[in-house]
């Protein structure tokens, strides 16, 4: 994932306000990030291929999550759908309480750091990806909605 040199070099570049690149709350969403995409791969990476993948980069796209995952259309079939969104429920809780424990509507209170935009970042690709699956997400709890509208005045670039 290049987000992590990305960020460094932002860091480096404007250290004022800090990301917090190495508060430990930045683990901690990416490792509760990965078992949040996990149940929802079968319902998101299908959606994906068919409304977001540009023509340039779908064959590659396509090829690299069939080799992680097979047959896109045959993981949703199977895995996607309603039992995907059940799956991921107990670890989009945990994302929620992450985001309550400081009082949001950041991981860390009133400030965002880079952990806020690994997440927020997903929740765009969400978004993208699908309204309606974009509402269930931040439909599981309020304050995932809030985080990701807090994020949003640094997301306004949307090419």
């Amino acid at each position: 994932m290049e987000s992590g040199k990305i960020a460094a070099a932002l860091e480096a570049a404007h250290p004022s306000p800090s990301l917090r690149l190495d508060h430990p709350i930045v683990a901690e969403v990416q490792t509760l990030l990965s078992k949040c995409i996990a149940p929802l791969g079968p319902e998101i990476f299908p959606l994906a291929r068919d409304n977001v993948i540009s023509e340039p980069s779908f064959d590659y796209w396509v090829r690299a999550r069939t080799a992680d995952f097979g047959d896109l259309d045959t993981l949703r079939a199977e895995k996607g759908g309603q039992q995907s969104w059940d799956n991921a429920r107990p670890r989009l809780e945990e994302m929620a309480a992450l985001l309550k424990k400081e009082g949001g509507p950041f991981f860390l209170g009133k400030e965002a750091c880079y952990a806020d935009f690994i997440w927020a970042g997903f929740v765009r690709f969400v978004r993208r990806v699908s309204v309606d699956e974009f509402e269930k997400l931040v439909g599981v709890d309020e304050v995932l909605r809030r985080q990701y509208e807090a994020c949003e005045k640094w997301m306004e670039r949307d090419d």
